[in-house]
């Protein structure tokens, strides 16, 4: 059976007889994750009521059959086809129809029967955050989950949405994706807030001298991004899953920018160890007035007296190693860190470690 809807012979069984419905209800593609559009056409029909867009059977006679109410549509004039977000719930069923209702019970409206793709139903697809998944939606993400879902996406009338006016709060890394993605979703009333006279919040380049292309910088935030992990035990290379959205973010960009060296986000080597690295401890310098480098100190360790530390710090140190000292804890890292620091927090406390000081450590 083709997937189109017949827009102009649209035909459904209403009480004994056949009726043509005037309102058109299309989904051009298989829905095939949570969020779908219906295409809507000729929804003046509904005159001065409006009309109410359900799911359900493909048989039922009355609105209040449906399985789920997808929108309420308010009166509109012109038969020009607009959209609606379609956000399919967590139990659904394939083969039903969407069906558009007027306010007194008239059905103006019938698709053909949707067959959901099978992924959906069965929700296959990113890291679930939920206790079946080994994350807890208390604790350590500030209640982050249980946020989420609170937050989900109601019934959304694509054109009414992007009419709105929005403002991001912060123009860090967080407000300029935020910007980036509403931007790309169609939405032109969007502004940045910032109290400061900068973009970038944490991530900030200070030029000792010229600019990025003579390296007389220095980073004031943060600087690392790992890319994989590699355990020595299994020789085992996995990504960092923590970081592949800000490799994914860059490569958009420089392409957004047309690959323009003066704009692009490019990602050099970080040299974590060198012999002539210098090492800063409690300011010890030598005779020169410059700290030892890592191959003096090789060749004595007097040049860089260990730092003293307290109990707690001796006590998170310890408990840290245990864990880091785990090739398998460390893959965990790498595949899901939520998951990872659930069991540090969990583990931690056999280990006599305060949560208050374990969580920062992770």
């Amino acid at each position: 059976m083709t997937r189109r809807i017949l827009l102009t012979s649209l035909v459904v069984a209403v009480g004994a007889g056949i009726a043509s419905l005037p309102v058109n209800l299309q989904v051009k593609h298989q829905a095939s994750s949570r969020l779908t559009n219906i295409h809507i056409s000729n929804a003046e029909m509904g005159g001065n009521e409006g009309l109410t867009i359900t799911y359900g059977s493909c048989e039922s006679t009355v609105a209040q059959d449906a399985h789920h109410t997808v929108a309420k549509v308010e009166p509109r004039s012109g038969t020009g086809p607009f959209r609606l977000v379609w956000v399919l719930p967590d139990e659904i069923e394939s083969e039903g129809c969407i069906s558009a209702w007027g306010s007194t019970g008239v059905l103006y409206g019938r698709s053909e029967r949707q067959r959901l793709a099978e992924r959906h139903i069965r929700r296959r697809g990113p890291i679930r955050m939920d206790n079946d998944n080994g994350i807890d939606s208390w604790g350590p993400w500030f209640d982050g989950v249980n946020l989420l879902k609170n937050k989900e996406p109601g019934l959304i009338d694509v054109a009414a949405a992007k009419s709105k006016s929005v403002a991001v709060v912060g123009a860090g890394m967080s407000g300029l994706m935020a910007y980036l993605v509403l931007s790309q979703a169609g939405l032109t009333n969007v502004s940045i807030i910032e109290s400061t006279q900068r973009l970038g919040g944490r991530v900030r380049t200070e030029y000792l001298s010229g600019g990025p292309f003579d390296y007389s910088y220095q980073e004031m935030g943060p600087m690392r991004f790992p890319a994989t992990y590699t355990d020595l035990e299994s020789n085992q290379t996995v990504n960092i899953s923590d970081h592949q959205l800000v490799f994914s973010l860059a490569a958009e960009m420089n392409k957004l920018n047309g690959g323009d060296k003066n704009l692009s986000v490019d990602f050099i080597p970080w040299i974590q160890w060198n012999p002539n690295g210098l090492v800063y401890r409690k300011g010890f310098k030598l005779e020169t007035g410059l700290p030892p480098t890592v191959a003096q100190i090789s060749a004595n360790s007097s040049l860089s007296p260990p730092p003293i530390l307290d109990g707690d710090t001796e006590n998170l140190l310890a408990a840290a190693g245990v864990f880091l000292s785990n090739s398998t804890f460390a893959l965990e890292m790498a595949n899901n860190m939520f998951k990872a620091h659930k069991e540090w927090l969990g583990k931690s406390r056999g280990l006599n470690v305060d949560e208050s000081t374990a969580c920062p450590s992770i």
